[in-house]
């Protein structure tokens, strides 16, 4: 689910980089009459994440020009331009298109947020598997230990009292002890 949200907001602040994509624009005309002329003009603009915008582009204007069309005559080969806009009062730098992409990257960083998140909390539960796991094999290791050397004293306290070393209630106290460790470990073993 967090990666999917993630895929989601990261789609989204791409699809909205689009906005900032260059566009190509082109405008061509043809004129008749008393003054025959043609007119073409090709540009990319490109605009900024920080507001500005730059366009380069070429310009061709060529035969009889009107004196009110004066600006659109060039010369036989054409004009080349570069020119930067910059929106001095226009949201101040940070228009609806510039808010739209910094709001769709915070949700993005919040998706990678979440995700880290969900991350951190499976391994957390599975290091508290891992050691919970490592604790019970633990446990057993020292309840067989402790039942294998209950048994060996049973041995050894059962031929102290064929020789009349030993009391036998210390023989049948050692097997309450033996039996007691025996069922823990099998409480482990389960």
């Amino acid at each position: 689910e967090a990666d999917a949200e993630l895929a989601m907001a990261e789609a989204n602040v791409l699809a909205l980089r689009g906005t900032f994509d260059p566009v190509l624009k082109a405008d061509a005309a043809q004129y008749g009459g008393k003054y025959v002329r043609n007119r073409v003009d090709t540009a990319v603009e490109v605009k900024s994440t920080l507001g500005p915008s730059v366009e380069a582009g070429w310009g061709r204007g060529v035969g009889d020009i009107p004196a009110y069309a004066g600006d659109t005559e060039t010369s036989p080969s054409g004009e080349v331009y570069v020119g930067v806009k910059v929106p001095v009062l226009e949201g101040l730098g940070y228009g609806p298109s510039r808010a739209k992409l910094a709001a769709a990257k915070a949700k993005a960083d919040s998706a990678r947020a979440k995700r880290a998140d969900v991350q951190r909390k499976i391994a957390l539960k599975v290091s508290q598997a891992y050691w919970k796991w490592v604790g019970s094999v633990r446990k057993l290791q020292v309840a067989r230990a402790q039942e294998a050397l209950a048994i060996k004293r049973a041995e050894v306290f059962q031929r102290e009292v064929a020789l009349g070393k030993r009391a036998e209630m210390e023989w049948i106290d050692n097997e309450r002890v033996r039996l007691e460790r025996k069922a823990v470990r099998l409480q482990a073993e389960a």
